[in-house]
């Protein structure tokens, strides 16, 4: 029962689908049912009083899917037929208009490719744009003596051989015979065919005018004209020979565009400039002459000449656009004018065959994309008066060997020499301030680099997949300073080599080389950054000059094969996790400048069985030695005042520490948690302690005991540092007296 009481609602629901989709009305007038439509046997009737609704490219009409009908009548009554009313219905073959219409709109026939004949009624004033687009089963066109307006050419039809205006027509006319509609009040040619002849008296050929003529094989431009209007030829496909008249001052944008077998063209000396993509495509043009009138070529002007083999730019051209000779194939050579103060991007880019371009001394910047995949471009020498190399501008020259760059050179855009494979050097000059991102990317011909101090600012991903990249100079302290090197240079690196000028390692500097390379710690160096060698496992051992003051934090977490490494005493701030999981490192002297040890600092070096603190010691950070198992004794130095929570947590092996500050310092929580639970505190005042947390983690609390004491000079050894029994610092001990060393009571 609910299955049936179902499927009658979904009736009924399509039925009002149904009825709502018949109405076909403007929806501003009594919400479109004014006008109706409906097919029966085999035509689409559309009814009613008033305007059709506008149709459009992404709000079809109904009936566009409907293959129930071929032929179309508009009744009496009905006053307009709506943009893309019948748009792409390849199947109508007959319409009948009534002579109630008065406007036909924007592509409504478009696409109609089956309708040979149509009549359009003398009621209509008005032909939108593209009206009849390609409905090219037409041959003939006769407008009539009603139509007023007529807009960008209705008759885009490949097949038209016929125009003709009503000779009653105030607006327009097709005089003599043309074949064509010409606007009178402008002598504007808006609409031809392959059999037009352009008459005298005609100032201007339209837009779009001749759009997809491929019947037009040749046309004669009579002297009157002085504007050709944008796209007016645009896709003459069989266009072969034209000359334009002197008397033309104006060719807009795109004029003869996909004109592929237009082979001679002569261009009037009156032009001062050549529009946007007015021969693009034009790939029967071998050459051409641009006149010395010519001030401007637009953008992609010459793009995709295939067999354009010579250019002559003229000393009048001052401006050339973007992509202006892109993928002109046969090109081989090109001298760029002094006149040129400037040029788009991507001028002979893909320029195939390209082995030169001359670049005139008024030129200060090679342009962006200028020779982006000329892959036939050997080597290139860029002039001394050049100061910027633009983005892109040799991308791609996979066939570039040699490059020379000046020192003018200051600037070297992103992706300058991006796919540049052939490479196999190149000196960036002292000049260079800026680098920017994926300069050299994908240059797998390179072997070595070098960064010149001068370089204040540099990309990412710069010499990112230069596999064959092994060695790296930076001599730049700004590059130096940036890390991450993994990134701007790649893994497959070997060798660094850093210069005297190089003050600081940056952040993440050799982070994620799994191989580390080799590479040296100049003496001008200051500061390690943070995570500078983090996780570099391949560590063994590093010296560290006696220049660095800063060790950032986590600068060597993780490297867990570094077995030794010394301190200097210049060394002031150690970060936290500086030392951080390094499981190998087996013993560590703090320099005497340090005052504090960070969080964590030598968290899990499990291998850890020595640790010597400096006299200016004066905090051990949170975790600072958590589980560093293998530590066996301690000697904390009377300046300090603090122990950090969990500061040596699960040391299992210590057993021995102790503390030279009469005072008990402050002791965090759980600092001594998991050591060896016979471990011994050996201090100066017991009872202080005793009375202090430190009694917590100490059962065993001793005053350091005399009778202890050995002899150094008995033993023969050398220890340090050197405290006296009040836990101050000794730098020249008296033979004879009784000192404390190494966490021990010794006669010296």
């Amino acid at each position: 029962m609910k299955q049936r009481l179902l499927a009658i609602v979904c009736v009924l629901f399509a039925m009002q689908t149904m009825l709502g989709a018949s109405y076909c009305g403007d929806p501003n007038v009594n919400g479109g049912k004014d006008v109706q439509w409906d097919i029966v046997d085999g035509t689409l009737i559309i009814s009613g009083v008033g305007a059709m609704r506008d149709y459009g490219r992404k709000n079809l009409s109904p009936w566009r899917y409907n293959s129930s009908w071929q032929n179309v009548k508009i009744e009496e009554g009905v006053t307009t037929i709506g943009d893309y009313a019948f748009y792409e219905c390849s199947d109508l073959t007959n319409v009948t208009i009534s002579n109630t219409v008065t406007s036909i709109g924007e592509n409504a026939f478009s696409s109609c490719s089956g309708i040979t004949d149509i009549t359009i009624p003398n009621s209509v004033t008005t032909i939108e744009n593209y009206a009849f687009y390609l409905c090219d089963g037409l041959t003939t066109i006769t407008i009539p003596s009603s139509v007023t307006n007529i807009g960008v050419n209705p008759f885009i039809i490949r097949n038209l051989s016929s125009i003709v205006v009503d000779e009653t027509n105030e607006v327009y006319d097709s005089r003599g015979g043309c074949n064509a509609i010409i606007e009178k009040s402008t002598n504007t040619l808006i609409s031809g065919c392959k059999n037009t002849v352009i008459p005298n008296s005609v100032t201007c050929i339209g837009e779009e005018s001749f759009y997809g003529c491929s019947g037009l094989t040749n046309i004669t431009i009579p002297t009157s004209v002085t504007t050709i209007k944008e796209y007016a030829f645009v896709a003459c496909e069989n266009l072969t020979d034209l000359v334009i008249p002197n008397s033309v001052t104006l060719i807009e944008d795109g004029v003869f565009k996909g004109c592929y077998r237009i082979s001679n063209l002569t261009l009037p000396n009156t032009l001062t400039s050549i529009g946007d993509r007015v021969f693009d495509t034009c790939e029967g043009l071998t050459n051409i002459s641009i006149p010395s009138s010519v001030t401007s070529i637009g953008n992609e002007a010459f793009a995709r000449c295939f067999g354009l083999v010579d250019i002559i730019i003229p000393s009048s051209v001052t401006t050339i656009g973007d992509y202006a000779f892109s993928g002109c194939s046969k090109l081989t050579h090109v001298a760029i004018p002094s006149s040129v103060t400037s040029m788009g991007y991507g001028v002979f880019s893909d320029c195939y065959s390209l082995t030169g371009v001359t670049i005139p001394n008024t030129m200060t910047a090679i342009p962006e994309g200028i020779l982006a995949g000329c892959v036939n471009l050997k080597n290139f020498t860029i002039p001394d008066f050049v100061t910027t190399i633009g983005g892109r501008a040799f991308s791609g020259c996979t066939g570039l060997t040699q490059i020379s760059i000046p020192n003018s050179v200051d600037f070297i855009g992103d992706n300058a020499f991006y796919k540049c494979s052939s490479l196999t050097e190149i000196t960036i000059p002292s000049s260079v301030t800026t680098i920017g991102d994926y300069s050299f990317q994908n240059c797998t011909g390179l072997t070595q680099i070098t960064i010149p101090s001068s370089v204040t600012s540099m990309g990412g991903h710069v010499f990112s997949e230069c596999i064959n990249l092994t060695t790296v100079t930076i001599e730049s302290e700004a590059v130096a300073s940036m890390g991450n090197f993994k990134s701007l240079f790649g893994e497959q690196v070997t060798t660094y080599v850093l210069g005297e000028e190089v003050k600081s390692i940056g952040i993440s500097a050799f982070e994620g080389y799994t191989n580390l390379p080799e590479f040296n710690m100049p003496s001008s160096l200051t500061s390690i950054g943070e995570r500078a060698f983090y996780g570099c496992k391949g560590l063994t051992d590093i010296v560290i000059p006696n220049s660095v003051t800063s060790i950032g934090g986590d600068a060597f977490s993780g490297c867990t094969g570094l077995t030794q490494i010394t301190l200097p005493n210049s060394v002031d701030f150690i970060g936290d996790n500086a030392f951080n999981k390094c499981s190998s490192l087996t013993e560590i002297t703090i320099p005497n400048s340090v005052k504090s040890i960070g969080n964590n600092t030598f968290q899990g070096c499990t291998n850890l069985a020595s640790v010597v603190f400096p006299e200016s010691l004066e905090s051990v950070g949170s975790q600072a030695f958590n589980n560093c198992k293998a530590l066996l004794s301690i000697t904390l130095p009377a300046s300090v005042t603090s122990v950090g929570v969990y500061a040596f947590r699960s040391c299992s092996s210590l057993s021995d520490v102790t503390c030279l500050n009469p005072v008990p310092p402050v002791l965090g929580r759980l600092a001594f948690s998991g050591i060896s639970k016979e471990a011994i505190l050996r201090v100066p005042d017991v009872e202080a302690y005793k009375a202090s947390d430190w009694a917590k983690s100490f059962s065993i609390i001793e005053e350091i005991d005399p009778s202890s004491i050995r002899s150094i000079e008995a033993e023969g050894e050398s220890f340090t540092p050197i405290h006296d029994l009040s836990g101050r610092r000794v730098t020249v001990p008296v033979k004879g007296q009784i000192y404390i060393v190494n966490g021990k009571a010794v006669v010296w």
